[in-house]
């Protein structure tokens, strides 16, 4: 991510205060479930000292689990009067399920994203970024007007593919919104987009991105346009969780 952060700075464009990135990053281990700070740790006995690793109940992805479940589930119906082909885009996306998955990454990181584009062949492809690939370029509050979004890939063939980072750039003009194509290898450098990607899209008359976020106030940084994660407050609770299944579970094995 920080190659990606890197290249965007390297362009002139304006990213939010880089350390809300060690923010998301730790919404993102309690996620799964294991912080190396909190989860490992030591104890000395008779001038022995052994490394452990905490027991977790991953209560974080749990909850988010829930949130997922509420908000898009078998019942959830979307329809758009006149675009009879809606509900074909969806299915070839695997809409409800991608989405669904991508509301549990939102609830745990704060932010998530849906970003459309063509294929090659021209069909409409729904992409879905997490929140830790997300980088605003231009909000107004927390409207994100403008915004970059990366995904990490692998390119070239079988024996020659080559880890790095795919990345699109919407921005927007007196003509419309335009996105630009990058290729980044794992060192940042800009490479040849793959075949059949063009470096630059556009204009289209509204932008071809949503934000995705919790309706709850970001009070890690109330002027960030990031949204915050469903258990940005309750750290505290999580490790209390853990601390007491942990000493929980050591009794029975002590016990023996």
């Amino acid at each position: 991510m920080n190659k990606i952060q890197e290249y965007l700075k390297s362009q002139g464009y304006t990213l939010v205060e880089s350390g809300y990135s060690d923010t998301i990053d730790q919404w993102l281990h309690w996620y799964q479930g294991y912080l190396e700070s909190f989860h490992r740790y030591s104890i000395t006995i008779n001038n022995t000292t052994r490394q452990l690793k905490r027991y977790t109940l991953g209560m974080a992805k749990t909850v988010c689990e829930d949130y997922a479940t509420l908000l898009l589930n078998e019942r959830v119906q979307i329809t758009a009067k006149g675009f009879d082909t809606l509900p074909g885009i969806l299915t070839d996306n695997a809409f409800y399920d991608r989405c669904n998955r991508l509301v549990e990454l939102t609830m745990a990181l704060g932010t998530g994203a849906l970003v459309e584009f063509l294929s090659a062949e021209g069909k409409p492809i729904i992409d879905y970024i997490r929140g830790d690939m997300i980088f605003p370029l231009s909000w107004d509050g927390d409207r994100i007007m403008e915004c970059a979004f990366g995904s990490r890939t692998v390119f070239g063939s079988e024996k020659s593919a080559k880890p790095g980072y795919y990345l699109q750039i919407h921005t927007k003009a007196d003509k419309g919104f335009s996105v630009a194509n990058v290729a980044l290898d794992d060192v940042g450098a800009v490479i040849s987009l793959p075949e059949g990607i063009k470096p630059q899209t556009g204009p289209t008359q509204a932008p071809l991105f949503q934000i995705l976020r919790p309706a709850i106030v970001n009070s890690v940084d109330l002027s960030n346009p990031m949204g915050m994660s469903v258990y940005g407050t309750c750290i505290d609770q999580l490790k209390a969780c853990d601390l007491v299944y942990d000493s929980y579970v050591n009794e029975f094995i002590l016990g023996k």
